[in-house]
């Protein structure tokens, strides 16, 4: 019997799979094969889109590129994946999580507002609810 020492948290994403070290319940990437492409050092991590990942840190979502470099940083309430270029993240307003979208470099394509309680992405179209 072969025991990884890793809980896999989601499906291998562009190569790579977050993996939680058992023993330090941190979060970093293996590939297929189980091995550490990036280190155990986040509280939480999703799959890769576009290249990019979110990942937690002190209680706040940023996002790394697959070699583990940090490209937006630490400062969404929460955060989705890439798709055609932007992503859905989630900022705190008067104790209320509201959405935005941001590009790949995380600038602001729709702010946080009061006035919106969701915004999806389906492929080519951003539907938001107020």
């Amino acid at each position: 019997i072969y025991r990884t020492k890793y809980h896999l948290n989601n499906e291998l994403s562009e190569g790579l799979i977050s993996a939680t070290n058992k023993k330090t319940l941190k979060t970093g990437y293996v590939n297929a094969k189980q091995k550490v492409i990036i280190d155990f050092m986040f509280e939480d991590g999703k799959p890769f889109s576009e290249g990019l990942a979110p990942v937690k840190q002190d209680g706040k979502w940023g996002y790394i590129d697959k070699q583990g470099n940090l490209v937006i940083p630490f400062m969404f309430d929460d955060a989705f994946g890439f798709s055609n270029g932007i992503a859905k993240v989630e900022i705190t307003i008067n104790g209320i999580n509201r959405p935005a979208i941001i590009d790949r470099s995380g600038n602001f394509i729709i702010e946080p507002n009061e006035l919106y309680n969701t915004i999806d992405i389906c492929e080519d179209i951003i539907l938001i609810n107020n």
